[in-house]
């Protein structure tokens, strides 16, 4: 459950969890837990992600259970296919949806856009959430493009980067 919470409450790549130490999650004192994300493409920065209160019991809970060993994996075991597989079908998911599209971890951070753009979240705070240099790649890649909210948010956020250049 945690594995997918990541990517759908928090925003994480598949590769963020397989890299995930426990060295890179704080447990703050409100209960509430933080990733501190170390980024790839820049030796320096570190992004800080806050978790929902749910996720951050998940995450407690796991901790503990593995020991609460500050050096080792949050997941020393990438889900792969045929795990995820079993996954839906005990979530009772298709495999594919409508448009034929596999449902898979990386989804889980086109939801959490889709769910994001669907409640009035700004470009530059799902830019953020999402942790993209450029925006253009949040609006073109994740947010459900068949969605009418996401449809209208993308082009009202078109528009409003077309009005800002002139």
């Amino acid at each position: 459950e945690v594995w997918w919470m990541m990517g759908l409450n928090a925003g994480l790549r598949k590769s963020d969890n397989q890299r995930l130490v426990w060295s890179n999650v704080r447990f703050l004192p409100s209960g509430i837990a933080e990733l501190h994300i170390p980024i790839q493409k820049t030796k320096n920065r570190k992004d800080i992600i806050p978790c929902d209160k749910k996720l951050s019991a998940l995450l407690k809970k796991r901790f503990l259970d593995q020991g609460s060993n500050l050096k080792g994996k949050v997941f020393p075991k990438t889900v792969m296919d045929r795990t995820r597989d079993k996954d839906l079908i005990r979530a009772g998911i298709e495999k594919f949806d409508s448009d034929g599209k596999v449902v898979d971890f990386h989804s889980c951070r086109m939801t959490l856009g889709t769910n994001l753009v669907s409640q009035g979240v700004t470009e530059g705070v799902l830019k953020s959430i999402l942790r993209h240099q450029d925006h253009r790649t949040t609006l073109t890649y994740y947010n459900d493009s068949n969605s009418e909210v996401s449809k209208k948010a993308r082009s009202d956020a078109i528009n409003k980067m077309i009005k800002s250049r002139r």
